[in-house]
């Protein structure tokens, strides 16, 4: 799941590993190999946020969202929050990984 939380330009997002990797943590080559794809994907997920590819963020959520949540209203909803503001860039400052989930700081 993506949790977005905005402060002073800090965003904190929550990204299930499970979503990205047909494998599992445990066949991955390395802890590193697995934290570069798992970082290719954070930039992969804003690439999209930056042109209003709704379609596709929304499948980076977890199945439990998208059953929850239906694309349409997602759509709605992230377009109603993005409005007024534009991602132009972003940095990762801080990042954990614990079993299949992952946290990452983002400013």
């Amino acid at each position: 799941m993506i949790v977005k939380f905005c402060e002073a330009n800090i965003f904190i997002v929550f990204i299930s590993l499970a979503i990205f990797f047909q494998s599992s943590l445990a066949n991955a080559n390395s802890d590193l190999s697995v934290e570069h794809k798992l970082i290719e994907k954070v930039h992969e997920y804003y690439d999209l946020e930056k042109v209003g590819d709704w379609k596709q963020t929304y499948s980076f959520r977890t199945p439990l969202y998208r059953k929850s949540v239906a694309v349409d209203l997602y759509k709605e909803k992230m377009m109603r929050d993005n409005a007024g503001w534009e991602l132009i860039a972003f940095q990762i400052i801080e990042k954990a990984v614990e079993g299949n989930y992952a946290a990452f700081k983002i400013g």
